[in-house]
């Protein structure tokens, strides 16, 4: 009887060639795609159409699958996929989602999909049975299509680097069947779709309100632009507009890894999955896998060095931006260095900033620098905080001039700096200051404090790598006590040929 079904489809499609049904149970769907890839790979056919429907959500399949121990959902699906040989898609223009083999076997895949896998749909929508197969199937050539893992409750994962996935099957009575996908071309994931930009231009702003000018609106706020542009009031979100060109020079202000929180930039690297697919992108693996969490401060920099590189790649080559100079704040310095191309090993910089210990277990975890400098200096305590301070830098630098153990570190802005040292000290000092005035910094690394002088040597060895020049643009780093310091046209590190 489903063969009169598959029958009359390809009649009614007009589609020459074969048409019959599968039963495999919960693989239906997933074996008519393994004999459509052979009739293709065997010159048997051009093109296949294949697909897999089951209405199981009904009474008598639900107590047939309870009675067999299922305890999965049951649900109702149609999934239809259309097979090719790649040159063929590519002739014909069609978008290539991804490509079915190498065999199963051959090398392990970076996501699974289905059965016991990092991804099973049936847990989102149910198990629609014999359309089962088939829906991993789908569901693992958009994960690769959008270089993302999937996951039930919650948004996806960026997975740049994601090429091969397993759709898995479980079977009734057999062995779990396999198909191996690859990826082929790589597109944007947004959970929305993307909104229009409407740019204006014209000479002033009575040319604005006639219908040009120089407006920026995104989506549909072009009503809420006029009405704010005659009446005054607030501005609405999505939209901008200056009476005459911004002046003055780009800078790209690079922050430092304290900035870091879970699920940062994931939604950067799903709408960029090409320029996210860099050396160095499993640097930021950790915030959007597992709980969010870094294993050490120095996870939190490297995943936030990746991301300014990110944010530095879609500013220049999509948005068109040219920075004119760079200011980094504490290791936003390094991060702006890597990103704008002086420093060309983020890789081994990665590397050789883990194995010199300095941030895991001298200046972060066990404290060991920071241990031998209080030794020396008469301070007790064991444990390092920093707090962010909303208040004036000058005031907190008079206060905490005759603290033992607790410095100064960093001015954010006016009204906002940070003290850190000595948990047992700035926990003290803070209490002297306004209610709700300040808020511990999750962050377990000790900087821009005399406690660094301990390694000095190493620290500076570390950071004495190749160097490019990159004309045109400014690098400045952070202020010392007296002012702001720069590095006109050139990289404010060591000799290019000396590391």
């Amino acid at each position: 009887m489903a063969n009169i079904a598959a029958n009359r489809i390809g009649a009614q499609l007009d589609l020459a060639g074969p048409a019959f049904a599968v039963c495999a149970e919960e693989a239906s769907g997933s074996v008519a795609l393994d004999l459509a890839v052979r009739a293709l790979r065997a010159g048997e056919i051009d093109a296949a159409v294949v697909g897999a429907v089951d209405l199981s959500d009904e009474p008598v399949h639900r107590a047939a699958a309870a009675e067999l121990g299922s305890t999965a959902q049951p649900a109702d699906a149609a999934v239809i996929l259309v097979v090719k040989r790649l040159a063929d898609a590519r002739a014909d223009g069609d978008p290539v989602f991804a490509l079915v083999g190498p065999q199963v076997g051959s090398g392990r895949p970076d996501l699974v999909i289905g059965d016991g896998g990092d991804f099973d749909p049936a847990d989102l929508l149910g198990a629609p049975h014999a359309a089962r197969g088939l829906l991993a199937v789908a569901s693992a050539a958009l994960a690769l299509r959008h270089r993302a893992l999937p996951r039930s409750g919650q948004g996806a994962a960026p997975w740049p680097t994601a090429t091969t996935a397993d759709a898995v099957t479980g079977v009734l009575g057999a062995a779990p069947h396999r198909v191996r996908l690859r990826a082929a071309d790589a597109e944007p994931w947004s959970p929305v779709p993307a909104p229009e930009v409407r740019v204006y231009s014209a000479a002033d702003l009575p040319d604005v309100l006639t219908g040009s000018a120089r407006l920026a609106v995104v989506g549909d706020q072009l009503p809420s632009a006029r009405r704010w542009l005659i009446e005054g009031g607030p501005r609405p979100a999505g939209v901008a507009f200056r009476a005459a060109p911004l002046g003055g020079d780009t800078a790209f202000v690079y922050t430092k890894g304290s900035a870091a929180y879970p699920g940062m930039g994931a939604d950067l690297m799903l709408a960029f999955p090409i320029l996210a697919d860099m050396d160095g992108v499993d640097l930021a693996a950790w915030a959007y896998r597992g709980d969010g969490r870094p294993a050490d401060s120095l996870a939190q920099i490297l995943g936030v060095g990746y991301l300014a590189r990110l944010h530095t790649r879609i500013s220049r080559e999509v948005l068109g931006i040219r920075p004119d100079a760079s200011i980094g704040y504490s290791s936003g310095e390094s991060a702006a260095l890597v990103a704008l191309g002086v420093w060309n090993d983020p890789t081994a910089l990665a590397a050789d900033a883990r194995a010199s210990e300095l941030f895991t277990h001298e200046l972060g975890g066990e404290l060991r620098a920071v241990r031998r400098y209080w030794s020396r200096t008469g301070i007790v305590g064991d444990q390092w905080a920093g707090f962010v301070v909303a208040a004036d830098a000058e005031q907190v630098r008079a206060m905490v001039r005759d603290e033992i153990g607790v410095h100064l570190t960093a001015i954010c802005a006016p009204g906002t700096c940070v003290i850190a040292g000595e948990r047992q000290a700035c926990e003290a000092f803070v209490k002297r200051l306004e209610p709700g005035a300040c808020v511990r910094i999750d962050y377990d690394l000790v900087a821009h404090a005399p406690e660094v002088a301990e390694v000095r040597d190493r620290w500076h060895a570390l950071h004495r790598r190749p160097c490019a020049t990159v004309p045109g643009i400014r690098f400045y780093r952070g202020p010392p006590p007296t002012g702001t310091t720069r590095t006109r046209n050139r990289q404010p590190t060591r000799s290019p040929n000396r590391r």
